[in-house]
């Protein structure tokens, strides 16, 4: 409930005290007639706030107070309303008028999701769970015209130290191992809203550590009054690792070419620039008919691609490849292959 507080008395002067706060309410079956102030304040207060804690539900003379009903009590009502008054107090005796009545539909919270999953992939960690349905309409034809649509929010917050004994869930190439944390409070960093039981988060970083839940809101009609959101899903700890390697390189070509007057003769190697975003770089690997396996040429990773042979022997054939490694030392799988060499001819031309 939220509205502002009385600044003055009804004679115009100021309050002699901090005021206190009387609530009363009551359900509303459904299709009954509205209820006024009178009718409701016959029932049970609800609480009453002593002026002792009004300042942990007032900023700036506006009022924020939640209150809580029992889940059973939603339940039962279903498609009812509650009706909501409430009286300010300077002393026992001295109360205001009641306010105007605020009136809520009724509707059970959805349960709360138990199977929320992730998976990680290099574009995103992708979530799972199963869908909710909604509890059955209500008896109040106002209500029961209305269809109720389901929708999930998706929260996620950085690892603290309130969740820093959380198993991780690994990427997808491993098998999954989560965990249920409980963090200092509810998660509050809405990632977004999703109309299936899925949704993948590509805003996440590799290195670092996560918590993500997930709350089913079910709507029954057009207005915020009409929506409920779940308790939160067991929440899911994890820390994403980069254990993708990139594409292998294209377009790999091998030329000879003549010595100059500052290098000597050797064999040209050029491929087309990978597109991978956390590229670091590459690695050339050359084969001949004498070795078992290829032998890597560069001794630091390449920034650039194209690379100069110039330990090649005239008369033999060398067969070439090149790797890409990212920023996280993931190795590609090797390019296509090609073969070159130095003729004698060549060799000798060139002296």
């Amino acid at each position: 409930m939220s509205f502002a507080l009385p600044t003055k008395t009804e004679d115009h002067k100021a309050f002699s005290a901090t005021l206190s706060l009387d609530i009363h309410w009551e359900f509303v079956a459904p299709g009954a007639a509205p209820r006024d102030a009178a009718a409701v304040e016959k029932q049970n207060v609800l609480v009453r706030v002593p002026s002792a804690l009004m300042s942990q539900y007032t900023n700036e003379g506006h009022v924020l107070f939640p209150v809580e009903l029992k889940p059973e009590d939603l339940k039962s009502h279903f498609g009812g309303r509650a009706a909501f008054v409430v009286r300010t107090r300077i002393s026992g005796r001295r109360a205001s008028e009641p306010s105007n009545v605020a009136v809520v539909r009724v509707y059970p919270p959805p349960a709360p999701i138990a199977d929320l999953a992730a998976t990680v992939t290099q574009e995103a960690v992708e979530l799972k769970w199963s869908a909710v349905t909604p509890q059955a309409g209500p008896s109040d034809p106002a209500a029961a015209n209305a269809t109720a649509a389901v929708s999930y929010r998706i929260y996620r917050a950085e690892k603290t130290g309130a969740t820093a004994g959380a198993a991780n869930a690994t990427n997808a190439k491993n098998s999954a191992n989560t965990t249920t944390v409980t963090p200092a409070a509810p998660l509050s960093e809405l990632l977004g809203e999703a109309p299936a039981p899925s949704f993948r988060d590509t805003t996440f970083e590799f290195g670092h550590a996560y918590v993500y839940s997930v709350r089913s809101v079910v709507r029954y009609g057009a207005t915020p009054n009409e929506s409920v959101e779940s308790d939160e899903s067991n929440l899911l700890a994890l820390a994403p690792k980069d254990i993708f390697p990139p594409a292998a390189p294209q377009g790999l070509v091998a030329v000879p070419v003549p010595a100059t007057s500052n290098t000597p003769v050797g064999i040209e190697l050029s491929w087309a620039i990978s597109a991978e975003s956390d590229l670091a770089g590459y690695n050339i690997y050359r084969g001949d008919q004498d070795s078992k396996s290829p032998r890597r040429l560069n001794q630091s990773t390449l920034l650039t691609p194209a690379y100069r042979d110039i330990t090649v022997l005239p008369g033999r054939l060398y067969t070439y490849t090149v790797t890409a490694v990212d920023r996280a030392g993931n190795e590609s799988p090797a390019s296509e292959p090609v073969t070159a060499g130095i003729s004698p001819a060549e060799k000798e031309s060139s002296q």
